[in-house]
């Protein structure tokens, strides 16, 4: 009888440990990134750049509970973006990721990031998608210096635009899209904005701001603000800065499409990151983010957080989202700030974090 109740015990605790094992693995795994999410609606996609020359880009989420999903887009279809992500848009339920150095834009179902086709034929160092009407949007282009017709319906370029070098983020308002043209790759320098009406897809007007037009946004009040970087120049020995110009921001009126306000920014911070809640601007301004009132006269900002920024920042829910690209090789964080600059929380992502889409 006490060899049967042994054999019993043993039995029923082997029972247990296989049953301990089996809840640790449940439990643990909503603290690890489960290798395919069913659903990406309710979260702010992150769009990882990776190493340049490798493919190992990807994208990331975060869902509305704070929990992050790593490398999405290659564990849902089986093979990877590609060399260095650029941004992400979504239109119409389709999520269309730019892969700047493997020349393609990528369209994916948004909702699981299930491959549909991509975009690829005629197109050199792609950066950003803008949808500018129903069934239309413009891709910019680096290497021909034009922004893209797209036609959303069959994933076609039907036009190409020429407008200045290295265009780069494009907004839309009152019926025109404005286009940053950013001088941005090597040797090349521009200062302008190009002004599409787009019922014709034709370029209506330049506007000449400062060196280096690169992130814009509309305000509440229809109207478009750029940040220009400047532009620094080096010694190609010593990389000692030989020269620079001032960066600034700029406010375009959205209905007539003259400039009103020019902020000059001394001293030659590095500049970028412009987002808008409707009437508060915020930006980079060195490792800070500020804040302004898009209705301010002079230069009034408030810094609101610093870190070690990288790349565009996010708005989401009322959230600010910032990223650290840290080494450039290892994985790096996301932060998500209220509006006030208070840090919420901390999110590991992938290599170089750069941008956001939701």
């Amino acid at each position: 009888m006490k060899t049967m109740k042994t054999m019993k015990t043993m039995k029923t605790m082997k029972y247990l440990l296989i049953l301990s094992i089996v809840f640790t693995i449940t439990s643990c795994s909503d603290d690890v990134n489960d290798p395919i999410y069913e659903t990406f609606e309710d979260g702010l996609f992150v769009v990882n750049e990776g190493n340049f020359g490798t493919p190992n880009a990807s994208l990331s989420f975060i869902d509305e509970n704070d929990r992050v999903y790593n490398n999405i887009f290659e564990n849902r279809n089986g093979f990877p973006l590609g060399d260095q992500a650029q941004s992400i848009t979504t239109i119409d339920e389709k999520a269309y990721i730019v892969v700047s150095n493997s020349n393609k834009v990528i369209v994916a179902k948004s909702s699981n990031m299930e491959y549909i086709t991509e975009i690829s034929e005629n197109i050199t160092t792609p950066r950003y998608i803008t949808q500018v009407s129903e069934g239309k949007a413009y891709l910019s282009e680096w290497g021909a210096d034009v922004v893209h017709v797209i036609d959303l319906n069959n994933y076609e370029i039907i036009k190409s635009i020429s407008v200045g070098q290295d265009p780069e983020e494009i907004v839309v308002s009152n019926g025109f899209a404005y286009v940053c043209n950013s001088g941005n790759s090597w040797g090349s320098i521009d200062n302008t904005v190009s002004i599409i009406d787009i019922s014709s897809d034709e370029v209506v007007k330049t506007l000449t701001l400062n060196d280096k037009p690169t992130t814009a946004t509309v305000d509440g009040l229809g109207n478009v603000w750029v940040i220009c970087k400047g532009n620094t120049v080096y010694d190609l020995t010593t990389w000692e800065v030989i020269s620079q110009t001032a960066g600034s921001l700029s406010l375009i009126d959205g209905i007539t499409n003259e400039i009103k306000k020019q902020f000059i920014f001394e001293n030659n911070p590095s500049l970028g990151g412009l987002i808008c809640d409707y009437s508060n601007l915020y930006f980079q301004v060195n490792q800070s983010i500020v804040s302004m009132s898009v209705f301010s006269t002079d230069m009034d900002t408030n810094q609101i957080a610093s870190g070690n920024f990288y790349g565009q920042f996010g708005l989401y829910d009322n959230s600010i989202y910032a990223a650290d690209a840290k080494d450039f090789s290892q994985a790096g964080d996301v932060y998500k700030y209220t509006k006030d600059g208070v840090l919420i929380n901390t999110y590991q992502v992938g290599i170089i974090p750069a941008n956001f889409g939701f």
